[in-house]
């Protein structure tokens, strides 16, 4: 058999060109890197309690987290959160300790929801998500119901279980000398509260603004609950148990009347396309950020317990691109900014209080009715609570937001006298869930990360906070995961929050 001249000699069966030589090498190194890079398909456990763990690991795993509800270790069909740890099963009754258990089951269930929901995305073109719908875990979460009624639970160890870890990180506050750095840290926050009482002070109408004032409202006002005998119709069909009111899956239908019955209208003072609030979304480069061409609420329902009885609480997230440099030093500046609205209501529907944050965590403001008062140990508080004006009498309140820093400014009742040329526009209501689910160039994913922080959203102001103990100070956080206080410790969500701070007093 002759040969190309230059070839040399010919391996004996096989002749091959250099263009075919150079293309069964490109097709083994494929076959290769495709063996190397695809993931094995782990086995399905045989019991429940198995197939819960290998969902759990199968999910870390793939970086998907979740911090409300989040795992209780050792008790895998079940989910907590500060709210459901708050309970001490070794003081309640039987049937309160039966329904507590419910609880945490039912947060159980809600979390592998929402955790399906997410790996389902990222492996939705992978035989991985053959294996995830085989678990079957409804099928685990039916007999774990039946099983509920066996009353064998070590319940002293299940409450250790179902805490929640605070926020705050004691080696950074051991390193940073604390008891040091955090008097020059409650001197600048008292100086920020002074400057903010200051500000409220000033009449609505010389509160100074760069730009113009756009008003967004809720779009399907129609919906609304209208009156109180509404509101508390509302509440009276909410499900209840020995422990109080209790949301389960059914529950946000239900409260869509109470959602936009209390819904806040936002007054912005607009300069850039930094003020209009929309849904977050990964870029090209995987960078947050929030497209303006739809105005969103995030709202989801929480419980607190308030003067004896759990609240219900209704939150609203909005989502700002940026807070933008005001100068070339500004720390405080970065990717993604956002305000928190929550409303604490009564059993009735009616609004007890109000209380705002910023995503971080960051300028926590609470608006009392009268049928609340602050309690006088405050004074004693190195951080003690924001309480710059009285809640207004309306519902729906008007929040008065600055341009860029997205300070709160101001809120005022809906009926009060206001600016009459001001631009309207509407923003839907969704759910908080769906920003577990966000677009991005790799596909579906969540906004947070497994420490429930915003990746991306950093702050220079992280260099000089770290001896406070929180992990990135200013960055954007997920809901469960935002300390509020510097000195201190307070979280959004805290069980005694409310009780700590205020008292429920008769008008």
């Amino acid at each position: 058999m002759s040969t190309p001249e230059g070839d040399g000699i010919p391996t004996p069966g096989l002749v091959l060109t250099g263009s075919r030589a150079l293309g069964f090498l490109a097709a083994f190194l494929l076959v290769l890197l495709s063996a190397c890079t695809s993931t094995p398909q782990p086995s399905t456990p045989d019991s429940c309690r198995g197939r819960y763990l290998a969902f759990e690991e199968f999910a870390a795993q793939q970086g998907v987290s979740l911090s409300d509800p989040r795992r209780v270790a050792g008790f895998p069909s079940l989910g907590t959160n500060r709210s459901l740890a708050s309970f001490d099963p070794l003081l309640l009754t039987q049937v309160q300790r039966a329904d507590w258990f419910a609880r945490l089951q039912a947060a159980g269930v809600e979390r592998r929801q929402l955790l399906n929901t997410m790996l389902a995305d990222s492996v939705a073109h992978s035989p991985l998500s053959e294996w995830l719908a085989g678990l079957d875990l409804q099928s685990c979460d039916g007999q774990n119901q039946l099983a509920a009624k066996d009353d064998t639970l070590d319940w002293e160890a299940l409450w250790a279980a179902a805490q929640v870890e605070d926020d705050y990180i004691a080696a950074r506050r051991v390193l940073g000398l604390y008891p040091l750095s955090s008097i020059f840290a409650g001197l600048g926050i008292q100086a920020l509260q002074a400057k903010i009482h200051d500000s409220y002070a000033l009449p609505l109408s010389e509160i100074p603004r760069q730009g113009r004032l756009l008003r967004y409202s809720p779009a399907d006002s129609a919906g609304a609950a209208k009156s109180k005998q509404d509101t508390a119709f509302v509440l009276n069909k909410l499900d209840r148990d020995s422990l109080g009111l209790r949301l389960d899956q059914h529950t946000n239908g239900l409260l869509t009347g109470l959602f936009l019955h209390h819904a806040p209208t936002l007054e912005i003072d607009e300069v850039g396309s930094y003020d209009i609030p929309g849904k977050p979304y990964f870029d090209a480069e995987g960078a947050p950020r929030v497209s303006s061409e739809s105005t969103y609420a995030y709202h989801y329902a929480s419980l607190m317990p308030f003067a004896g009885k759990l609240r219900l609480q209704l939150n609203y997230v909005f989502w700002f691109d940026e807070r933008p440099p005001e100068n070339a030093m500004d720390s405080l500046s970065g990717s993604l900014d956002g305000l928190v609205w929550r409303a604490t209501l009564d059993e009735h529907g009616e609004v007890l209080l109000y209380d705002s944050i910023h995503p971080c965590g960051c300028y926590q403001q609470f608006f009392l009715t009268d049928r609340v008062e602050a309690r006088a140990e405050n004074a004693a508080l190195r951080e003690p609570p924001l309480i710059p004006q009285k809640a207004p009498s309306a519902d729906g309140p008007v929040l008065r937001i600055s341009s860029g820093s997205h300070y709160l400014q101001r809120v005022y009742s809906s009926t009060a006298d206001a600016a009459h040329d001001l631009s309207s526009r509407r923003y839907e209501l969704v759910s908080y869930s769906d920003l577990y689910s966000l677009d991005s160039a790799e596909g579906s994913r969540t906004l947070f990360d497994a420490n429930g922080l915003v990746p991306g959203t950093q702050r220079g102001e992280r260099f000089y906070l770290w001896p406070m103990g929180i992990r990135s100070p200013g960055a954007m956080r997920e809901r469960g995961r935002q300390p509020t206080a510097f000195v201190g410790r307070r979280h959004f969500d805290d069980a005694d929050l409310l009780d700590k701070l205020f008292k429920q007093v008769q008008p």
